[in-house]
């Protein structure tokens, strides 16, 4: 860690020297945004505020290794040049944005912002590959239960981190709707026919989700050690799943079309360097638990989990009508995960799989030991057979027509700022 993480240092900008905010001057997350009908540009996080970063980089105000920001409509290029470029970056928007910077005087310091409430977020990259793992031993146990499977946590769990491929062109920036899917869903028996239509059971799965940086070349697997030097930063992801379609296609090959149809992220990337503060020690192993060489690294199992409070809040139609707040239905942690992301992405490359800049992997739904800390609604509410009970007097076993679910995490150590995510917003359109 470095003078970036100085809980007393703060910024020119007001609204980052507030105690509550997401982004203060030691966040500075990067995003993609756009001020009305203007082109895509390349922003950094800053209280209630964006700072302009493609103008700096237009103005001189970064050192020429940043130049092609001025013209960027994408993260991508920024995310290969790997975690030293990130840092080198971080350290000079900081400067800028400091309370004591020099490099922008009073009269030019407005310039470079717009208020949040006047952009709007995009995509940070092309995301042209999805990785989904399943890192909460809770979440996978619990779903086991619930679906009476003979094996409460499946014999190849603890040998290395299991995932699917999730379909990158429908991945969404936090705010856009969420249709309703249709496909097979009944009894799956021999004889039976299966109904067509739209799902009854519409969940959201609570997830870190990540960036791959710089990459690995086809054929060259990325070990433990180095894997986290893969990472270029952070956001809030919702797997979107339709449990009655995930039910009946789920045998041999796994989801498909029941997950599929959307999944949400939130805008802000937060970088390796701003969450270095909130690292923490996995999960302790259990005695009789396997240690897969190819996975085993004891610098990782001290520092590789992440200190990360995560919650899902809820406003239904009738909610919104009456004014009345979301409310906060789980809450839980991505201390709780399993596996590392260093143990996924060595996982994921063992074979010599290819990882581009830019490249997304979910982490898994953020289950922790205790019911409340259920991560999706499968869980939360045990198959359907224990509804939600709201305040305004509603229940919710799944997801209905106008519901709001939003997503939110936030980091907080004695010593160091407290920072946040953001949020990771979607409304179910029927």
């Amino acid at each position: 860690m470095d003078y970036t993480h100085e809980a007393a240092r703060r910024s020119w900008v007001a609204s980052a020297n507030d105690a509550t905010t997401d982004f203060p001057l030691q966040n500075l997350p990067l995003g993609i945004f756009r001020v009305a009908d203007g082109p895509a540009r390349c922003g950094v996080a800053i209280g209630d505020k964006v700072f302009n970063l493609s103008r700096a980089a237009q103005d001189d105000l970064l050192d020429g290794t940043f130049a092609f920001l001025a013209a960027a409509e994408s993260l991508d290029p920024l995310f290969a040049m790997g975690r030293q470029a990130l840092t080198s970056l971080r350290h000079q928007v900081f400067d800028l944005l400091d309370s004591g910077s020099a490099t922008l005087p009073g009269e030019r310091r407005e310039s470079y912002l717009h208020p949040m409430t006047e952009c709007t977020m995009l995509l940070p990259g092309g995301i042209r590959s999805y990785t989904d793992y399943v890192a909460s031993v809770h979440h996978i146990a619990r779903c086991s239960r619930i679906m009476s499977l003979p094996n409460e946590i499946p014999i190849n769990y603890k040998w290395q981190p299991l995932a699917y491929n999730g379909r990158a062109s429908t991945v969404r920036v936090s705010g856009q709707a969420v249709r309703r899917p249709s496909g097979n869903k009944g009894q799956l028996a021999p004889g039976a026919t299966p109904e067509f239509g739209p799902t009854d059971q519409l969940d959201f799965e609570l997830e870190l989700g990540f960036f791959i940086g710089a990459g690995n070349p086809i054929g060259e697997p990325v070990p433990v050690a180095r894997a986290s030097e893969q990472v270029a930063g952070f956001v809030l992801l919702n797997d979107w799943s339709a449990r009655d379609l995930q039910f009946w296609e789920f045998a041999p090959l796994g989801p498909n079309i029941c997950k599929n149809f959307c999944t949400s992220i939130s805008p802000w990337v937060l970088t390796p360097d701003a969450l270095e503060p909130f690292r923490c020690a996995l999960p302790q192993r259990l005695a009789e638990d396997p240690r897969p060489a190819f996975l085993d690294d004891e610098a990782d199992m001290a520092r590789g989990g992440f200190d990360i409070a995560m919650t899902a809040l809820l406003q239904t139609d009738a909610m919104r009508r009456n004014s009345e707040e979301a409310t906060a239905i789980i809450s839980t942690n991505a201390n709780h995960f399993y596996w590392s992301v260093a143990q996924m992405i060595a996982a994921q490359t063992v074979t010599g799989c290819a990882q581009d800049p830019g490249d997304l992997i979910g982490a898994g739904t953020a289950s922790g030991p205790e019911d409340a800390q259920s991560g999706c609604l499968l869980e939360r509410t045990y198959g359907g057979a224990n509804p939600i009970h709201l305040p305004n007097g509603e229940t919710r076993t799944y997801l209905q027509g106008g519901d709001v679910v939003t997503f939110r995490g936030r980091c907080a150590r004695d010593g160091y700022r407290s920072i946040g995510f953001g949020e990771c917003v979607g409304q179910v359109i029927d």
